[in-house]
């Protein structure tokens, strides 16, 4: 009896311990992105590409210098440039633009990744932009900040949310997309390529048409800082946008997020527009371009070239997408040591002298004029200057 008694106590102490251990990490394999599922507007699956887009030839498209994918060799329908930092893709349909991608580096010394996401989003579609998150990013002079206040008789409030909207490259008003209501799907689709390529992306609905021009808190922010330092004198002719810039106010959708290389190490904020008749025209290529992405190769790599994305912005579609924002740290950094020297010299003493204007005379910076004579000693009341000379020589005891 007690040996059984010791062997049911042994097994209780062996179940216990087993039972104590903590349960193994089972690592859940990463979701594989399903890359037409953005640009589907119902649950229905997409067909396959036919035959004819199989056999189509490629071209590379390099996404801000940090990945690479493939769009259609098609130079009627999808041009693009691009360099270290920004590119920019576009597609027309019998000369309409009917699609755009823009993707900006995104910038791994921040330290809070999420305020660059929510700078990218304001630069896109500023209804995207986070509320609280577009007062941290950006360290604004108080003496910057003050000035701009005085000059523009705006408040220090309304001066600063006009600099953060000029900081970003299209200057706050977005690349013309106004989002509908509720049609926003929070970060939806996540998962990798084939390539490792780390996705994650959301879609909002709206109407897509041409960049609003600045509104008159923001322009006049702008002139200031133009009256402040040079730097910002070329970006006063970007305030207007060309009409041309956009599809004419056609109902769209908006895909947007974030593509990181395998490693995690970079990547791109990416920004998909797409107009909808009723669906998305080029949805299969937009799709294939999301499989392929990659690090470039060496071959892409002398694709890249450098291209100017402001000019080729602007030359074939009117848009505004700045190289140097106004707002940008150069720009304000020349403007506030502008703005400081002015302060300085506003509160520099006066030493009770009174500097006359250019071209005025004595009589004319007296507040009294000529009655101020009035008051004066005539010549004949002088004091006789060998009085002054006797007095002088009077014995100071007597």
């Amino acid at each position: 009896m007690r040996a059984l008694i010791r062997s049911l106590s042994a097994l209780a102490l062996v179940v216990m311990l087993v039972a104590c251990q903590p349960p193994e990490r089972r690592e859940l394999p990463f979701p594989e992105f399903q890359s037409e599922q953005p640009f589907q507007l119902t649950s229905e699956a997409a067909g396959g590409p036919s035959d004819d887009e199989l056999g189509q030839r490629e071209q590379s498209f390099v996404l801000a210098g940090r990945l690479a994918g493939t769009l259609p060799q098609d130079f009627d329908a999808w041009l693009w440039a691009g360099d270290q930092t920004r590119s920019l893709a576009i597609h027309r349909t019998r000369g309409q633009l009917d699609a755009l991608i823009y993707t900006e580096a995104i910038d791994q010394g921040m330290a809070r990744p999420s305020l660059g996401a929510d700078r990218f989003h304001r630069t896109v579609s500023p209804s995207l932009a986070s509320p609280v998150l577009a007062w941290t990013d950006l360290s604004l002079p108080e003496s910057l900040v003050k000035t701009l206040a005085d000059d523009t008789g705006q408040s220090e409030l309304s001066v600063s949310a006009a600099l953060r909207r000029l900081a970003t490259a299209s200057l706050g008003r977005g690349l013309g997309f106004t989002m509908h209501r509720d049609t926003f799907t929070g970060w939806k689709w996540i998962g990798r390529n084939r390539q490792g390529v780390d996705l994650r992306l959301s879609r909002a609905l709206g109407r897509w048409g041409g960049q609003e021009p600045l509104d008159d808190k923001t322009r006049a922010v702008l002139d200031g800082l133009a009256n402040l330092t040079d730097r910002a004198d070329p970006l006063l002719a970007d305030a207007t946008p060309s009409a041309e810039s956009g599809p004419t106010g056609q109902q769209a959708m908006l895909v947007i997020g974030r593509a990181l290389t395998p490693d995690g190490q970079d990547g791109v904020h990416l920004a998909i527009f797409c107009t909808l008749s009723p669906s998305c025209p080029v949805a299969t290529d937009l799709a294939r371009l999301l499989d392929s992405l990659d690090r470039p190769t060496g071959a892409t790599w002398a694709r890249l070239g450098g291209s100017d994305v402001a000019t080729f912005a602007r030359q074939r579609i009117g848009l505004v997408l700045e190289d140097d924002p106004p707002a940008s740290s150069a720009v304000l950094r020349d403007a506030d040591a502008a703005a400081r020297a002015r302060l300085e010299q506003a509160e520099k003493p006066s030493d009770g002298v009174e500097e006359l204007e250019p071209g005025a005379t004595d009589d004319e910076a007296s507040p009294e004029g000529t009655d101020a004579m009035e008051g004066e000693m005539a010549p004949d009341d002088l004091p006789d200057p060998g009085q002054d000379s006797m007095e002088s020589k009077e014995d100071p005891q007597s």
